[in-house]
């Protein structure tokens, strides 16, 4: 399967030449495009060092699948980096949901909820995977589970990180 092509919005394989280096140099630019905009950066510190810590990793992890899709590696190699993301996010996830119990976070359902839209989200993209749906519609997915990720650091976990702080400095 070539990931490149799927990620391009170029599903028929048909390249084009470009100026200045053609589709290598286009390649590494997107990679190094998707892979810049998945950096870890300060904006997405939660203030709470193991929270913070986790979601680098996981960011590590998201990057190595990226990574794998753009360098048009087999389907059972993507497929491995899929299941080693959702277990570790599983794990994550568990971190999280113990700790709101231990410190009776007022929002822990509706954070809880979201990781239940996540685990979904990953259940699909491994089904899809199984099934062999096309792989414009896996990178899809595979795209607002990104969006997901981002999103819930920014605003839910942020969210935690303040709650555990207050409670903290109480």
């Amino acid at each position: 399967m070539d990931w490149y092509n799927v990620l391009t919005g170029n599903e028929h394989g048909e390249f084009h030449k470009e100026k200045n280096g053609g589709f290598k140099q286009r390649k590494t630019y997107l990679k190094e495009a998707i892979m810049s905009a998945l950096s870890w950066k300060k904006n997405l510190e939660t203030g709470i060092e193991w929270q913070d810590s986790e979601h680098q990793e996981l960011f590590g992890k998201i990057n190595a699948l990226l990574d794998a899709m753009l360098g048009c590696r087999d389907e059972e190699e993507v497929f491995n980096l899929v299941k080693l993301l959702d277990s570790s996010m599983q794990v994550h996830f568990r971190a999280e949901e113990q700790v709101m119990g231990e410190i009776d976070y007022t929002e822990r359902n509706a954070h809880n909820a979201e990781h239940v839209q996540f685990k979904k989200l990953m259940l699909k993209i491994k089904r899809d995977l199984i099934e062999g749906i096309s792989p414009e519609h896996i990178f899809k997915t595979q795209q607002k589970t990104i969006e997901w990720f981002l999103n819930h650091i920014r605003k839910s976990d942020k969210k935690l990180g303040e709650f555990i702080k207050s409670r903290a400095a109480a």
